[in-house]
Formats: C-alpha cells, sequence, structure tokens
C-alpha cells in the first residue's frame, strides 16, 4: 500500500526537498507553492490524500486557515 502526501509551501525548494525524499521512499507526492490552488485541489481530490503537511506562514491563507478548510 502506498500513501498519499501534499506538501503545500510557499518556497519552491521546501516543495521540492520533501517531494524528492518522500517519493524516493516510495509514497505519492503532490506539491504545491500556491496555497489557493493546493486548497482547491485537495477538495476535489480529498480521497486521494491520507496526509498533508504546510508550512505555517503563507498567504493569502496560512497553513491554519488551509487546515481548516
Amino acid at each position: 500500500m502506498s500513501y498519499s502526501i501534499a506538501i503545500v509551501d510557499d518556497e519552491p525548494d521546501t516543495v521540492q526537498l520533501f517531494m524528492d525524499i518522500l517519493s524516493t521512499n516510495r509514497y505519492n507526492v503532490a506539491g504545491f507553492t500556491d496555497p489557493l490552488l493546493a486548497l482547491e485541489h485537495i477538495q476535489e481530490n480529498q480521497e486521494e490524500y491520507d496526509l498533508i503537511l504546510s508550512d505555517y506562514k503563507m498567504t493569502p491563507i496560512d497553513g491554519c486557515d488551509l487546515a481548516k478548510k
């Protein structure tokens, strides 16, 4: 069984780092640098994700607001 993880961070290098590490360990990973696009995608595909890793400080919504929605 392979788990799916969404990475949300406004720093592209951070997203890429997590994606590289997790995909090397056989996780299915989707990365987002725009929290609004991430939210839209996750809401439309919520059954696909087992875990969402998010930065706290982002704009226009932060990680807490993203998690609440």
